[in-house]
């Protein structure tokens, strides 16, 4: 490496020290611990977790992010339109979505079949757009 590019790298690496905000949370020490007007935390902390006892039990477990939804691009736009007109996320719609298809055999069924031909279409272009770049790829 050149000696000039080494000592720039070595540069960027210190970083210019911020000054510490202030968020509003500072504690005061002239307030004296064993007065009556301070909270005691542990009667506090007491008092709401017996008034609301922490069961999760009901909440909904959510799955990590990680799939990709890959839609048309006319369908998406529409889905996507939608949800941000009903203030949704599309998560929240496709969750919905299926637990009402779910419920219904018979538009189970319909909704599988547009799928699997859809499918069918999608494994064709795929095909063809193979065919393409390695027609052309050949060509040159």
């Amino acid at each position: 490496m050149e000696p000039n590019l080494l000592e720039r790298l070595k540069q960027k690496k210190t970083r210019p020290s911020v000054p510490p905000r202030d968020d509003g949370f500072r504690f005061d020490s002239s307030v004296n611990p064993d007065s009556q007007d301070s909270v005691d935390v542990t009667v506090y902390a007491q008092t709401v977790t017996s008034e609301s006892p922490r069961d999760d039990s009901n909440l909904p477990v959510i799955a990590k992010k990680g799939r990709l939804i890959r839609l048309e691009r006319g369908i998406q736009e529409e889905l996507l339109s939608l949800c941000q007109d009903e203030g949704l996320t599309l998560e929240l719609f496709v969750e919905a979505a299926f637990l009402n298809i779910r419920r219904n055999e018979r538009l189970l069924r319909r909704v599988l079949t547009e799928a699997g031909e859809r499918k069918e279409k999608r494994k064709w272009a795929a095909m063809v757009r193979r065919a393409r770049t390695l027609s052309q790829k050949y060509q040159s």
